[in-house]
Formats: structure tokens, sequence, C-alpha cells
């Protein structure tokens, strides 16, 4: 994906030139309002479109990711800003303690089943459900269904008993969904490879200085999304949850 982002940069699609994304002064562009240029036609329109579907399935998909991880920082009481890079450090240190201190043997592992929709109304939501199950549901698609086994045996329990606690909690409530949501994201991925290659051509049709911006902002949308950064998610909450993740 980042040589086809490459070259939407050369190109200057997300440049300020003329307008730029956000319009003539005073006027917001349309694409990031939620809506298609009534003036767009042909292959514009259907670039327009197809950018539209996946920045309303990932707006959405990425409101949940941030919230859940947001809710799973405050669990392991992380103090500042507490992104993902924050709570999987937290996670893994936790592990680590655990390991180290209980003397504790820690069984992780995660089934995912099910396939989400790219769709413009798809969505992330999954509940947490009972222990560690939740369902990541996308509208119009088959459930999927997240399965997380986190388990420790210890030693000597009782002298890590809080961090085990916490840190058992905080994993079979969250990490169904997030990695629900990556694997949401997964499904997204090769259309939102095949949008943004199709932003040079468009670009190029688009001979309406308005319209021209809209497809600006809709490249700029596009080229944003972090569905491959979210997929790999999955392996790196893996290593955090055995205690192997490595620094950087």
């Amino acid at each position: 994906m980042n040589k086809v982002f490459a070259s939407v940069l050369a190109l200057g699609i997300l440049g300020t030139a003329a307008t730029g994304c956000k319009g003539l002064p005073g006027m917001e562009c349309k694409f990031n309002k939620g809506e298609v240029a009534a003036g767009a036609q042909g292959e514009v329109k259907a670039f327009l479109d197809a950018a539209m579907d996946l920045k309303k399935a990932t707006d959405a998909l990425e409101a949940e990711w941030n919230a859940e991880i947001t809710a799973m920082a405050g669990d392991l009481k992380i103090e500042g800003a507490g992104g993902e890079e924050a709570v999987l450090l937290k996670l893994n240190a936790n592990v680590t303690e655990l390991k180290a201190k209980g003397e504790c043997t820690v069984e992780f592992d995660a089934k995912i089943e099910g396939s989400a929709s790219a769709s413009g109304d798809a969505k992330g939501s999954a509940g947490t459900g009972d222990g560690a199950k939740g369902d990541a549901k996308a509208s119009g698609a088959a459930a999927m269904k997240v399965d997380v086994k986190f388990d420790f045996k210890c030693k000597a329990e009782a002298s890590v008993k809080g961090t085990l606690d916490v840190t058992t909690a905080t994993v079979k409530a969250h990490f169904p969904k997030l990695l629900g949501i990556a694997a949401s994201y997964k499904d997204i991925v090769p259309k939102v490879k095949d949008v943004a290659g199709k932003a040079e051509g468009v670009l190029k049709a688009a001979t309406d200085p308005m319209i021209l911006v809209e497809v600006k902002c809709a490249a700029e949308a596009v080229t944003g999304i972090k569905a491959e950064a979210r997929v790999s998610f999955s392996v790196k909450a893996e290593a955090s949850a055995k205690g192997e993740a490595k620094a950087g």
C-alpha cells in the first residue's frame, strides 16, 4: 500500500494546490462532511462513492477501536497518553512481572471466525460478552466470533495477585473486540488498495475545480486509513500477552 500512497503523494493529490482539500475560504469539502458532490459523474463519481463507503466503514471501526484502547488503558491504570503502544507495553510489563515474581506460565490463544464486510455500514461492534467471548459484527455480513484464552498457572500466586487479576480481566474484557475490529480491517485492506490505486486516473478526469477538490479530499481520506496498522495489532497483542514483546 505504501507504493500506492507514494504515487498519490507524488501527484500532489494531498497537497494544498488550488483551494486545497478544505475548499474555498469559508467552505468545507463536502466529502469531509459525509457527502458526495452532486456534480460528480462517471469514473469520478464511482471513485468518490467507493471512497465514501470506506470512510464510513473505517470511521465507525476507528471510533470503536479508540474507545476500546482508552478503556483498556484505564483498566491498566496507565497515566498520561494511553494509546495502543502504551497499552501493549504495560500489558507486556505485567506479564513479564507475573512470570518473574509469581513464577507463572501463561497460555494465550485467539481464534477468529467469520468475515467482516467492507461496505459503508460495516461496523466493528462487539460485546465483550461472557468471559473472554465477543462478537465483531458487520451489517449484512456473518458475525465475527472471537474467542480468547488467557490463563496463568503460578507457583507464587499470592505475591502477584493484584497484577494477575487486573491483567487477566483486562485482556479477557477487551481483546475479543480489538481482535475482531483488526480482522474487520483485514477484510478492508484490499478495497483500500484498489480505491487508492485509482486516484491518479481520477485526478486527471476531474476537470471541474470544485470536483477536483472533492477528489483530493477523498484521496486523503483513503490514504489515511490505518488498515494495515490495525491488522498488525494481532501479532503485537499476542507477543505482549505472552510477555515476549521486544522494545521498538
